[in-house]
């Protein structure tokens, strides 16, 4: 009896270490190295490591049916507009489980920043998130910087403009 007990218990920390390993319970905080490496778009481009390197990165993880990230993928569109071909780099990381989604819903808004499908490996990088939409910035030596959660207001949106140059 006393056999079955801890082979049983033995099983349950198995597991729950296995969850562990397999869904992070940190979370990326500002002063912490995330890095941004080859990505493939949702429109199949690949950004290599270079397209990334030694600039600002505005990330930002979104998902199709939140109508926060709505409001704030209309904000990343106009300040890609206004910072392109700058030191600032945007990348918007879905997390909708069906990646048709989020094709069809930049195609509908044609938004022309670079939008990708979370990956086992950037969620790794990541961590666990407090809601959507999440905004971090990452300066030219992969620090992160900033972390937002939410909808962010629109002038305090903009002030990541001064980033650009």
């Amino acid at each position: 009896m006393l056999v079955i007990e801890v082979s049983s218990m033995l099983k349950k920390i198995l597991i729950l270490l296995s969850l562990a390993i397999v869904n992070p319970s940190f979370a990326i905080e500002v002063g912490d190295s995330l890095t941004i490496r080859e990505i493939k778009t949702l429109d199949q481009s690949i950004l290599p490591p270079s397209y990334w390197q030694d600039k600002f990165i505005l990330v930002q993880v979104w998902a199709s049916w939140c109508p926060y990230c709505q409001k704030q993928n209309i904000n990343l569109q106009s300040l890609a507009e206004q910072t392109k071909n700058s030191n600032l780099r945007i990348l918007a990381i879905s997390i909708d489980q069906n990646p048709k989604n989020a094709i069809e819903y930049q195609k509908k808004y044609n938004y022309q920043f670079p939008m990708a499908m979370m990956t086992e490996s950037l969620a790794k990088e990541i961590g666990k998130r407090r809601g959507i939409p999440e905004t971090y910035l990452i300066n030219p030596q992969g620090k992160v910087i900033q972390k937002n959660f939410g909808l962010m207001v629109d002038a305090e949106f903009f002030e990541y403009q001064k980033f650009s140059q």
